[in-house]
């Protein structure tokens, strides 16, 4: 293809190669750039073999271990010597970690204890807490306050709005509207003025027993019989489905 004035780029773009490997052959024994290999990155980790042992031994996490040899002058890249070095950790029995910064990668006792004093929240524990006040129990609520601020804040804006319903009481509206549409967080401040908007249908929904709630479910069942019969019937039998419940 050479001899035939191709250039590189067709080149590569014809049999699927780069156009750096088609510069590599074009001037050597094809057969022979066949043979060669490239050689391994981790062969010039080797040398520092101890110097990763010993920073395993002090605790270091497989990206510490990489910040430290780039320091030191180690010419390979991160993600190499992060994978030599977890490669070592797992030849030794050694629990590592990416980034995890605590106790000694061979102190499994102490990551027992530190696991063992964890204590995991789940959200759907929050959620009963906020909603349902429901106390969660591997927690004291106070000391959960004490450590998420911002938990004891979503409380008291929750039951602010639910005493609005409670009362029926279109001033705790209009205060719980002022007091929080320019509220620190985002979303809780787009909640309020979007009360103010639509304050007309707002009032009426506090003051009023009536609602289009059961209207609306009848929409929702409607529109999810329509997914499920989508391509296959037509219209009669769709209302036929529709009605046959009510008849």
């Amino acid at each position: 293809m050479l001899d035939a004035d191709y250039n590189y780029k067709d080149i590569a773009a014809t049999l699927g190669i780069s156009t750096r490997t088609v510069i590599r052959y074009k001037d050597c024994n094809p057969l022979e750039q066949c043979h060669l290999k490239r050689p391994s990155r981790k062969k010039g980790l080797y040398k520092y073999k101890d110097e990763i042992i010993q920073l395993l031994n002090e605790g270091y996490h497989a990206a510490g271990i990489a910040r430290e040899m780039k320091e030191k002058g180690c010419p390979l890249g991160n993600s190499t010597i992060r994978k030599y070095a977890k490669e070592l950790a797992h030849e030794r029995g050694d629990d590592i970690s990416r980034y995890r910064k605590g106790p000694k990668a061979g102190d499994k006792e102490t990551l027992k204890t530190l696991t063992a004093k964890t204590v995991v929240i789940k959200k759907q524990d929050i959620i009963k807490l906020l909603w349902m006040n429901k106390s969660i129990e591997s927690i004291n609520r106070d000391s959960l306050y004490r450590q998420y601020p911002i938990i004891q804040k979503l409380q008291i804006c929750i039951n602010e709005f639910r005493h609005i319903f409670i009362y029926k009481s279109i001033p705790r509206l209009y205060l719980f509207i002022e007091r929080y549409k320019k509220s620190e967080f985002v979303s809780i401040a787009s909640f309020a003025k979007g009360l103010e908007r639509d304050i007309d249908a707002v009032e009426n929904a506090v003051v009023s027993p009536l609602s289009n709630g059961f209207v609306e479910g009848i929409n929702n069942r409607t529109k999810m019989i329509k997914r499920i019969m989508y391509g296959r019937c037509g219209l009669e039998l769709l209302s036929a489905k529709i009605m046959l419940p009510y008849a």
